[in-house]
């Protein structure tokens, strides 16, 4: 067996070095900016593959188990081909519910496109008995169109580490900078599996514009914004918002009042930890963090090792990633830890 890995081009070099640490021997054959074809030597691929799912690189995008290769001409049979490949695929098939069909091809130009591979491939399953589907999918079966090959495997949204093809994430048009940062939070909530229900109060340092704020709002969430900028005002009506315009570093809110802190603020990373830290006490325990990690040049993974020691003795490390909607930055997430009273 061998796996489709997809990442931000930019950061394949991390992605390397965090399947390095992991202990996996896994050259990875390029098939695109950001998209390669690994074959695990050394080792049980089913074994990596059930590892990258426990402990996802947070470089790793998107993953999907290569278990048909079919060779094509890029002609309208491809489809033919394609859709007699679905019945060894659904003998590996582990559970019932209904299906999805993501397809991606590669820049080949064939004589089709990713919509026609779905609706063949929907067909042969509709044809079969079997529930076909878009969102909400048991299984997805991932579709990946290169010259000369295509590669094809099932399995959970969860252990691709996204719902969505190839990892990319597209909620909807954005329509400015708030949405476009809400979008970020959204999707952080999304991949690392945080139920926001429950939560009452939250604090959003380096509010401004007010993206994460309006996000949270949206979901009914009180929120105490933080920022020397402005936040739009359209949101300073709303009644379940207080606008603090201050740094960040001067606040001093009550002892254990927010249950969720989010930081998205746009300076050096171990400054904005150091000072998370200062704020850690007024978070309740078992409160969550999300933490927009600042690259600014430097090297991505030792700057997240330098944050991840520096909030250590409070914060609970859970996931991070380089989300669709990050930039030069990745999201993390972590709880803090509940000392019984210490």
């Amino acid at each position: 067996m061998a796996l489709i890995l997809t990442c931000d081009p930019r950061y394949a070099p991390a992605l390397v070095a965090e399947l390095t640490e992991r202990g996996i021997s896994c050259p990875l054959r390029p098939l695109a900016p950001g998209i390669f074809l690994a074959k695990p030597t050394g080792s049980d691929p089913v074994a990596i593959w059930r590892i990258l799912q426990q402990d996802a690189p947070i470089f790793l995008r998107h993953m999907f188990p290569v278990q048909q290769e079919v060779a094509i001409k890029g002609d309208k049979l491809d489809l033919l081909r394609l859709t007699e490949s679905c019945g060894p695929l659904l003998a590996n098939m582990d559970e019932e519910g209904p299906v999805a069909v993501q397809c991606r091809i590669l820049p080949a130009e064939p004589s089709y496109r990713p919509i026609d591979v779905k609706k063949a491939m929907d067909d042969y399953l509709q044809n079969r008995g079997m529930l076909t589907t878009v969102k909400e999918a048991a299984l997805v079966i991932s579709v990946l169109v290169a010259p000369e090959r295509a590669y094809s495997g099932i399995s959970s949204p969860r252990a691709n580490l996204s719902s969505w093809s190839g990892g990319a994430v597209h909620y909807g048009k954005d329509i400015g900078v708030l949405s476009r940062a809400a979008h970020k939070l959204e999707e952080a909530c999304e991949v690392f599996d945080l139920d926001l229900k429950g939560l009452a109060e939250a604090l959003d340092l380096g509010a401004a514009p007010g993206g994460f704020t309006s996000f949270l709002l949206g979901k009914g969430l009180c929120v105490t914004a933080v920022d020397t900028g402005e936040l739009a005002p359209l949101l300073l009506q709303n009644p379940r918002l207080s606008f603090l315009k201050e740094n960040a570093s001067n606040i001093r809110p009550q002892e254990a009042s927010f249950d969720l802190i989010t930081c998205d603020i746009s300076r050096d990373a171990l400054r904005t930890v150091d000072m998370i830290t200062d704020l850690a006490y007024c978070l309740r325990p078992a409160g969550k963090l999300l933490l927009t990690v600042k690259f600014m040049g430097r090297e991505p993974l030792p700057l997240i090792r330098q944050c991840r020691k520096r909030l250590g003795d409070v914060f609970r490390f859970v996931r991070g990633r380089h989300l669709w909607h990050n930039r030069e930055e990745a999201t993390l997430y972590f709880v803090k830890e509940d000392r019984g009273g210490e």
